[in-house]
């Protein structure tokens, strides 16, 4: 039943999250734009033209520019740690000696260091297999996506129509003062977590560009893929940004200490404009 159900539930999946843009084209752009003899079918269209046009565009971009700049970062970390393994923890263990401390606790600091770095090559190589059947699975259900997108365009175009519907069911199954109260609460929490979840990709892309542009000009190693690391960990809510930041750390390790430490100061910064400022301006309205 849910294999059957799933070009549905992906359309409507699809549906919300587009759903966002097309009101904004609609308020914004085409209703300001437009003569007022034009109807709403007319704008619907238009608004649906241009939404799903932006999508394949964004689609597009990401596919032929970023994935693949991607899979040569994650390419490009392996073979640096492998090639420079014994070089860094050489400088790991001169580090230690100098601290004079006793035996033992040098040899388990090398054990953990050690045990960290395979750690990291298996969480760097595990990515291009997690990647790669992403790809597979998108290629294996082209058939879903396609009936997706149509069940996708359907609903967003005869949303009024469904919304009244809804309603319909919601009345004839409750009582008027039940059935008042569900449709407020739905009503509500349509608005808080569709805002939250549209506020919180539309601010993790811009968090993830600047991360790309500030460490594009501070010279850092890897900015596609680490940018990309906190782009999406960030619309984790709260702990998301430590998430990110800490393999993203660790990554920059490999190829400079210095701009390790640099790269921590960055993300903090980022993280306090977009606490303080990006977030409460994107989000504020919606969660309050």
């Amino acid at each position: 039943f849910m294999s059957g159900m799933q070009p549905i539930l992906f359309g409507a999946s699809l549906a919300y999250l587009f759903n966002f843009i097309v009101v904004v084209l609609e308020k914004y752009m085409l209703i300001p734009i437009f003569p007022k003899k034009y109807k709403l079918s007319v704008l619907r269209f238009v608004s649906l033209l241009l939404t799903y046009a932006l999508a394949f565009v964004s689609m597009y971009f990401f596919i032929s520019i970023i994935f693949p700049q991607l899979i040569a970062s994650i390419i490009k970390v392996v073979n640096d740690i492998t090639s420079n393994f014994d070089s860094i923890t050489k400088a790991v263990t001169d580090f230690v000696e100098k601290i004079n401390i006793r035996q033992e606790y040098l040899d388990l600091v090398i054990g953990y260091w050690n045990e960290f770095l395979n750690n990291l090559m298996k969480f760097l190589t595990g990515l291009l297999p997690i990647l790669g059947g992403i790809v597979a699975v998108i290629l294996s259900s082209v058939w879903n996506i396609i009936l997706g997108l149509i069940v996708s365009v359907y609903i967003l175009a005869e949303k009024e129509r469904f919304k009244a519907l809804a309603r319909k069911v919601t009345h004839s199954i409750f009582s008027e003062i039940r059935a008042k109260r569900v449709i407020e609460l739905t009503r509500r929490a349509d608005h808080i977590f569709g805002r939250f979840i549209g506020g919180k990709i539309l601010d993790s892309a811009i968090i993830a560009v600047l991360t790309y542009g500030l460490m594009i000009l501070l010279k850092m190693p890897y900015p596609v893929l680490v940018s990309f690391i906190v782009g999406v960990t960030n619309i984790i809510p709260f702990f998301g940004p430590f998430i990110g930041m800490v393999p993203s750390f660790f990554i920059i390790l490999t190829a400079s200490p210095v701009k390790a430490l640099w790269f921590l100061v960055l993300i903090l910064a980022i993280q306090q404009f977009d606490g303080n400022f990006l977030g409460p301006k994107i989000l504020g309205e919606s969660l309050g």
